[in-house]
Parts: C-alpha cells; sequence; structure tokens
C-alpha cells in the first residue's frame, strides 16, 4: 500500500515536470512602456505604443525555419489601440523586439525575446 503511494506520486511528479516545458507562453518584450508580445500559440504579434511622445513603435519579429524577420507598427500614440498581425502561413514566431520608430533617427529597440 505504502509503495503504491509512492509510486503514484513520483508518477504525478513526474509528468509535471515532463509537461511543464510544453505548456504554451507569450513572450513580451519592452521599450520603456511600449511592449510586444506574441500569442494565440506564436501566430500572432501585437505592439502596443503605452508613450505620448509622439513616436510611433514596431515589434520586429522573426517567423519560420529560415528566420525571416518581418514587422507590424503602432505609430497612433498612446490611444489605448494597438496594432497585431499573424506570421505568414502556417509560420510560428520564434522571437520579436519592440523598437521606438522616430522620423530621421536609428530605431531604438528592446532586447530580442526569442524561443
Amino acid at each position: 500500500m505504502r509503495a503504491r503511494k509512492l509510486a503514484m506520486s513520483l508518477l504525478a511528479v513526474t509528468a509535471l515536470f515532463v509537461s511543464a516545458p510544453t505548456a504554451a507562453h507569450a513572450l513580451y518584450s519592452y521599450n520603456g512602456a511600449d511592449y510586444s508580445y506574441d500569442f494565440n500559440n506564436r501566430n500572432d504579434i501585437e505592439t502596443c505604443d503605452k508613450e505620448s511622445d509622439s513616436t510611433g513603435v514596431k515589434a520586429v519579429y522573426e517567423y519560420g525555419s529560415n528566420n525571416d524577420t518581418d514587422s507590424v507598427k503602432d505609430g497612433d500614440g498612446n490611444n489605448d489601440h494597438c496594432a497585431r498581425e499573424g506570421a505568414p502561413g502556417t509560420n510560428k514566431i520564434n522571437g520579436h523586439k519592440t523598437c521606438e520608430t522616430p522620423n530621421f533617427w536609428p530605431d531604438s529597440c528592446g532586447n530580442w525575446q526569442r524561443y
């Protein structure tokens, strides 16, 4: 009886450790108060401009087996509306970063967040 309880406990703990890495989770990338995150099982991405600084924001993201890049831009300031799009075809998003998009200056970006 005691051996059976121990075996069941070990089985439950093993199941938790095996299934934990496969759980879906989103990665967030920040640049100041602006951010981007992936969702819908890494098929879609959203970026939000949360700063009233007259500078838009974009999420630069990598997708697919070749790590192709694309971006989605929220250029309308802090108005509680965000921009989103899906990765082309059936590709998964592999990583992304959030960038400011000032006119006539290089884009300032947060760190890449990758799977």
